[in-house]
């Protein structure tokens, strides 16, 4: 299988925000997958799947590669399937990974700004349910705290409506409101928890998840 059958990213992340066109987000990490990684985590699945989700084979990937080979094949098999970013479409483990990973690389790339005004901000209900279940807490907490600023806490599921709720909070609190928030969300200690908490979560749910072949 090739590395870019799982929407392998070659690249450095981007640091300039994202063109959102309305497809669903190609997974972007630190750690390269490579077709080597990919055989990895389909060996890991196996062993998971054999031994009822609980042991990890001596050579599985680190919880970075797992998850950025995981979020990569998901978002393939959307495009591949004509899904657009209905998650609905996807398991429930699915969909909480391409949501939780969504956001990550949203809020990385430009912050909860990029994330309420792309089209993964349809989602946010999605994305907090995830951090949620997933029991990243330090995450959930700073996701709550971006959606304060919006009517009643809660971002419009509708992008437009969503568009002009952001224009209501640049205007009242800045363009660069969500500063402090995006420094909190990136520090290196929080997004390694998060990063290994849904790689655990990956773990915990492999039989519920078309793993690539």
């Amino acid at each position: 299988m090739s590395c870019a059958a799982v929407a392998c990213d070659k690249t450095k992340p981007q640091t300039a925000p994202v063109v959102d066109a309305g497809a669903p987000p190609v997974a972007s990490h630190s750690v390269p997958v490579t077709s080597s990684t990919v055989r990895r985590v389909i060996t890991e699945m196996d062993t998971l799947r054999r031994k009822s989700c609980v042991d990890a084979s001596k050579d599985a990937p680190t919880d970075q590669q797992l998850v950025s080979a995981m979020a990569g094949h998901i978002a393939d098999k959307m495009r591949k399937n004509g899904y657009g970013y209905d998650l609905s479409k996807l398991s429930k483990p699915e969909g909480l990974i391409s949501a939780v990973d969504a956001l990550s690389l949203e809020v990385q790339n430009g912050g909860f700004d990029q994330y309420f005004n792309n089209s993964a901000g349809d989602d946010a209900h999605f994305a907090r349910s995830g951090l949620k279940e997933i029991g990243d807490t330090k995450s959930l907490g700073i996701f709550d705290r971006a959606c304060v600023p919006f009517p009643s806490a809660k971002p419009a599921a509708d992008r437009e409506t969503r568009g002009d709720q952001l224009e209501a909070v640049h205007k009242k609190q800045g363009e660069e409101w969500d500063d402090k928030l995006n420094d909190e969300w990136g520090d290196d200690e929080t997004s390694k928890d998060r990063t290994r908490l849904l790689a655990s979560y990956v773990r915990a749910h492999c039989t519920e998840i078309d793993a690539p072949k």
